[in-house]
């Protein structure tokens, strides 16, 4: 085994129970066969699954939870992993903790990804003029580019993203670098809005307003619908700013049920209406679809080298590891203008 002799002492974020999180001490084992291990230097908080964690409102959460898989670090060990070296940097979807234990790929355990497990698969090289913090987006910027792929976006069609948080800003600026025309962002917060025009939104909408009217006079009804909010009282608005044909993409996971109008609504107009959970999409690529999850995650970290996607603009927030509690107190507190908030380890 090359590089560190010595694992020092581990600090990970842990929710105990609804609404209680918390930073704890814990032994972080060394790697084993086809193991690496990534020291963390800087992690993101996913705003819309970690609050549905926290809050109990995710249906599949048990506690206590370990939550985080936005991480980015530098590679200390490693035991027969091949394609990395020592002292690389690289992202990985490892949880809010100082350390990340990758394993092999989940063909070569002959298993599905379980709770806990993170693979090598989904993991990237970060390039050098990538920051750490930059680095940490990957996961997002991989959801937000499932759900362009889902909608099948063309040059030309119009797009409307609903919910500008950190995905549907990231959202936004990939339906900009598809071709998208016009890009309209809908949410009730100015700060968002006024963002999400920075970054390439050619207009915005309140959802305070009318806002499915609004489109539909706009652009006669949308091409595309990207519903990042995740409630299920916005879903029957997306589907009625659509246009014929057009598609409603669920980019935000609703844990709701949600009523539907068929006729007139979905059915009236040929309207598709798309799921997109990104863990879905394959961890190995092939000839009928290349865009397994590392390919993916390299080409959002090539975004941002490359300026084609911003996201440093998106951090409103930084917290030493050790203040974790406090940025979950900033992530619940409605009054708090926020976006990107980042643990620094």
């Amino acid at each position: 085994m090359a590089g560190v002799k010595k694992i020092g002492p581990g600090k990970r974020v842990v929710f105990t129970s609804v609404g209680k999180a918390a930073i704890e001490s814990y032994s972080q084992r060394p790697p084993a066969s086809n193991e690496m291990l990534v020291k963390t230097k800087a992690s993101l908080i996913s705003p819309g699954t970690e609050s549905a964690c926290l809050s109990g409102k995710a249906n599949w959460v048990s506690y206590p939870h370990y939550p985080g898989y936005s991480n980015a670090g530098d590679v200390i060990m490693a035991v027969g992993n091949k394609e990395y070296a020592i002292g690389q940097r690289i992202y990985s979807g490892a949880p809010h903790q100082s350390y990340g234990l990758i394993q092999g790929s989940v063909a070569d355990a002959g298993a599905g990804q379980t709770e806990g497990f993170v693979s090598v698969d989904s993991t990237a090289l970060i390039p050098d003029g990538v920051t750490y913090e930059e680095a940490a987006f990957s996961a997002l910027g991989a959801v937000a580019l499932y759900g362009i792929r889902r909608a099948a976006i063309v040059p030309g069609e119009s797009v409307v993203v609903v919910g500008l948080g950190i995905v549907g800003q990231l959202a936004v600026q990939l339906a900009r670098l598809s071709g998208a025309m016009p890009v309209i962002g809908i949410d009730p917060l100015r700060y968002r809005r006024d963002l999400a025009e920075r970054l390439g939104a050619d207009e915005t909408i309140s959802s305070d307003s009318a806002w499915a009217e609004a489109v539909m006079q706009k652009v006669g009804g949308a091409n595309v619908v990207l519903d990042a909010t995740g409630l299920n009282q916005v879903l029957p608005q997306s589907i009625a700013a659509a246009g014929l044909r057009g598609r409603v993409v669920v980019l935000g996971s609703v844990y709701n049920s949600v009523e539907i109008q068929l006729f007139p609504g979905l059915d009236s107009k040929d309207v598709s209406l798309i799921g997109c959970h990104q863990p879905n999409n394959p961890y190995a690529g092939n000839i009928g679809y290349p865009w397994c999850q590392k390919r993916e995650r390299k080409l959002f970290l090539d975004y941002v080298l490359t300026k084609r996607v911003k996201v440093a603009e998106l951090i409103t927030h930084r917290f030493k590891a050790d203040e974790a509690v406090q940025a979950y107190k900033t992530l619940e507190d409605r009054s708090i203008n926020k976006m990107g908030i980042i643990l620094n380890w």
